[in-house]
């Protein structure tokens, strides 16, 4: 159960968690009819779908792995919504366009971590969808170096983040953009929000 919707899970893909509601309710509070929303990393679908049912937007979500968009796919008849999937490694595969909402959920857990993670996550989630490289940052620093071309100006980008990565992920934005944090229920800074501003 993911934002009062029903999501089938395996192990292709991680389990949507609590926090990440916030996300979504970030995203739906900037959300305007008729624009165009791109999920990076969909996994099991849980954001596009969850934003897809409660906004009137076109909704693009995209992952790497062929397997977890057969699963959002799925995810998305079963909650009867209408949104395109796409296999691409980021932007890899996206033809050059502009939207007004990036949202991503990244894997942002040092690859050195993910060993020590509680087994019921790193034996059973795909470990594609848990490990950010050496700092676990490796997957902003990809995105935000190739958002001036995917997203509108006066767009908005957001990100789930991990504990502490809240200010090595705010230097990688250069003075084109605002941001600003949300905390999670525990009062920690867990979604960050950027807008284009030029």
């Amino acid at each position: 159960s993911f934002y009062g919707l029903e999501f089938y899970v395996d192990s292709n893909c991680l389990i949507p968690r609590p926090e990440t509601e916030l996300l979504v309710e970030e995203v739906l509070a900037e959300a305007k009819t008729g624009q165009k929303v791109l999920d990076i990393g969909t996994g099991s679908g849980a954001i596009a779908i969850a934003v897809a049912k409660n906004a009137n937007v076109e909704v693009l979500a995209i992952d790497i792995s062929q397997s977890a968009l057969n699963i959002a796919s799925k995810n998305a008849k079963n909650n009867d919504v209408k949104i395109d999937f796409l296999q691409s490694d980021i932007f890899d595969n996206l033809e050059k366009q502009k939207f007004d909402i990036i949202v991503s959920n990244p894997p942002y857990i040092p690859t050195a971590d993910i060993s020590a993670l509680d087994s019921t996550v790193k034996d059973f989630e795909p470990h594609t969808a848990l490990d950010g490289g050496d700092d676990g940052l490796a997957f902003y620093r990809r995105i935000v170096g190739e958002l001036k071309d995917y997203l509108k100006i006066g767009g908005f980008v957001f990100f789930e983040i991990g504990i502490g990565q809240e200010n090595d992920i705010s230097k990688m934005f250069d003075s084109n953009y605002e941001f600003s944090f949300i905390k999670d229920y525990a009062g920690i800074n867990r979604i960050i929000k950027a807008r284009r501003l030029l």
